[in-house]
């Protein structure tokens, strides 16, 4: 610039009328016109319409051609102020039924400063929110209910999607016209949150009606409870019949399923209360208190609840209606899959220490038990657990250790070891379920409230309960089994019971390294135990040899009791009792 303030000073001086070019290698660069921005700053806009400078608020808005053509447009003579309400208003309904929220936000900040009719755009939006849902639901519903027709598989899932959508659809709405709270006020935003649920409600009720009629959940129910009772009835031999022709896998489908829609349904309850408890929460910060529907609102202060606060308790109640089918459903088909399982039953491979019935069965138990603490649903939970703990308790354990008995009197060793070791499996893989459990529970109820991660501790506590009726079962079957083998060393006892020791020196000098009732009992006790020792689990091995040895103290102590001692008796049974420690 002061180059060229210079060369147009010397053209001056020396008379030049067309001016020099200082460089003239180098074309003098045109100055570039920047593009003018369309974008509104609604800052200055608002700030404008606060002091009441309307020209200037049009002329900021009017840096949007579009903007400024709707203004011009309306002027029939009508002011400034009400041609600027007209065009927000109609950018405020063109903008919502685009989708462009945030933009539709500013207008509506800027109709309210100009003094539109706020109840007209409320209005707008209630039935903007309606004619929206209902659109969506009108093709979900059809896809739903195609799918019912073509196969029952993408029917659960078209209706459990369908599901999840709505409700998201309504999350996404509730946050879409948050900004109702600043333009309006609080109350306003919970009228849209009640039109919402209302809406929502209704569509959510003919999705699981469809849902509950296609599969048919109350039906199942039924036929399994008969199947169950039958199969009981096959298993113990009071029925003629073999076999019971239902496929498990389906309802275990089905269970899985309510599982889903339960889960949809209280994730999307609990934000919705959290909606309300923070709105509460603010209008009692404010002075406003709600009263109950019915009762006369007397003054401004004072809201009716009814207005403001609509939970879906139709929809509640029919969810909580299927799980409490479903928990019923889960204890029965747990029932008939593990009498299924005990039908089908096949004696282990060479070299199996165990029958596979144990695996499926516990695997039957955990599949459940998972399922029901997804929904961390107390009750369901616990009634799950207690109808396990009841089963477990009147049956399962009363058949493994028949099993046993029936081994005991007919069956081969390898037999009997594995009947036992299917009673300590069972104990084992109870404790890992209950394990397992423990810490699935408390991981959910912490992510769900962190202030009472222990609330699932009842149910839990049931679990422990299940884990003592095994352990009380495994004792009754090492008891059952030493009972079982013990007669032949018991006689060997009964030989040290009558043996007569009145020793002379002699005698006692021939038996004193290798008493022969001693030398019968070492190797009696080691001939028997040998034929279990290679098919029984070492926990088992050891627990059934300690159980033994405990029973042949005992009559070894009592028959010490009657004995008369002198002193080389004395030494002999101290000799002994020392070999046979």
């Amino acid at each position: 610039r002061m180059w060229r303030a210079l060369v147009d000073g010397v053209n001056m001086v020396m008379g030049h009328d067309t001016p020099l070019n200082p460089d003239p290698a180098l074309p003098e660069k045109e100055e570039e016109v920047q593009p003018q921005s369309t974008e509104v700053n609604w800052e200055y806009v608002l700030r404008a319409i606060k002091h009441m400078a309307l020209e200037e608020a049009a002329s900021l808005m009017s840096v949007d051609p579009e903007l400024k053509k709707e203004v011009e447009s309306l002027d029939n003579g009508s002011t400034l102020q009400q041609r600027l309400v007209r065009v927000t208003m109609n950018r405020i309904f063109r903008l919502t039924r685009e989708g462009r929220y945030e933009e539709s936000a500013n207008f509506a900040v800027v109709y309210k400063h100009l003094n539109g009719d706020l109840q007209r755009v409320l209005q707008f939006i209630h039935q903007f929110i309606k004619t929206n849902m209902d659109a969506q639901f009108s093709v979900s519903y059809r896809q739903v209910l195609a799918g019912n027709v073509q196969n029952t598989s993408s029917a659960q899932k078209n209706c459990i999607d369908a599901l999840a959508e709505l409700y998201s659809l309504t999350g996404k709405q509730i946050e879409q016209f948050a900004y109702v709270e600043q333009v309006f006020d609080l109350q306003s935003l919970l009228q849209v949150i009640a039109k919402l649920q209302t809406t929502c409600e209704g569509y959510a009720l003919q999705y699981l009606k469809e849902f509950s009629d296609h599969r048919k959940i109350e039906a199942t129910l039924h036929v399994m409870q008969r199947a169950q009772r039958l199969l009981e009835q096959i298993y113990r031999g009071s029925s003629t019949k073999t076999e019971v022709d239902i496929n498990v896998r389906d309802v275990t489908a089905l269970l899985e399923d309510v599982v889903l829609v339960e889960r949809h349904s209280e994730v999307y309850k609990r934000y919705i209360r959290k909606h309300y408890e923070v709105a509460v929460t603010k209008l009692q910060g404010r002075g406003f208190s709600f009263v109950v529907s019915g009762d006369q609102v007397k003054t401004g202060k004072q809201l009716d609840a009814s207005q403001y606060i609509v939970e879906p308790l139709n929809l509640y109640s029919f969810v909580d209606n299927l799980v409490l089918q479903a928990q019923e459903l889960e204890a029965v088909t747990t029932r008939f899959a593990v009498y299924q399982t005990l039908l089908s039953a096949v004696p282990p491979e060479v070299g199996e220490t165990n029958s596979l019935m144990i695996d499926d069965i516990f695997v039957i138990f955990q599949g459940s038990f998972r399922r029901v603490v997804a929904t961390r649903r107390l009750s369901m939970i616990e009634f799950v657990f207690s109808r396990a703990r009841t089963f477990v308790d009147d049956t399962f354990c009363e058949i493994l250790l028949g099993r046993l008995l029936a081994k005991l009197k007919k069956g081969t060793v390898r037999e009997v070891a594995v009947a036992l070791n299917d009673i300590s499996n069972s104990c084992s893989y109870c404790q890992h379920l209950v394990g397992e459990m423990e810490v699935l529970s408390h991981r959910l109820w912490k992510a769900s409230s962190p202030d009472s991660p222990r609330e699932c501790d009842g149910a839990i506590a049931i679990l422990h309960q299940l884990q003592s009726l095994y352990d009380e079962n495994r004792s009754k079957a090492v008891e059952a089994m030493a009972t079982h083998i013990l007669p032949p060393l018991l006689e060997n006892v009964s030989t040290f019971t009558n043996f007569d020791y009145c020793l002379d020196p002699t005698t006692f000098r021939k038996v004193r390294l290798n008493d022969p009732w001693v030398a019968d009992l070492i190797e009696t006790f080691a001939a028997t135990f040998a034929k279990l020792k290679a098919d029984l689990l070492p926990s088992m091995y050891e627990e059934l040899v300690l159980r033994s040895v405990e029973i042949l103290i005992k009559e070894l102590v009592l028959a010490l009791f009657v004995k008369r001692f002198t002193q080389l008796v004395g030494l002999q049974v101290g000799n002994d009792l020392q070999r046979l420690k």
